[in-house]
C-alpha cells in the first residue's frame, strides 16, 4: 500500500478511538484495546507540538470539519 507515516498514524489514532470490529479502524476485536480510555479535548484552540493529536467528541461525523487555518502539513 501507499500510505505516509502521517496517515498510518492517522489511521492509528482513529483506530484506537473507534476500536471497530474489522477495517481498517480496529485491531480485529482484540480485547487488551478495550481498557484505553480515550480522553477528549473540549477547547476551541490549541497548539499541538510534532507527532501530537487531540481527540474530539462529535455527535456525527456529519460535524466535522477541516480547519481553515490548520498548517500545510496537517
Amino acid at each position: 500500500p501507499n500510505l505516509s507515516f502521517g496517515q498510518f498514524m492517522t489511521d492509528f489514532r482513529a483506530a484506537l478511538v473507534l476500536k471497530e470490529d474489522t477495517g481498517l479502524y480496529g485491531f480485529k476485536g482484540d480485547p487488551v484495546f478495550d481498557g484505553l480510555k480515550v480522553k477528549t479535548y473540549s477547547g476551541s484552540s490549541i497548539h499541538i507540538k510534532g507527532g501530537g493529536s487531540i481527540v474530539k467528541a462529535l455527535s456525527s461525523k456529519d460535524d466535522f470539519q477541516v480547519p481553515s487555518d490548520k498548517g500545510d502539513d496537517v
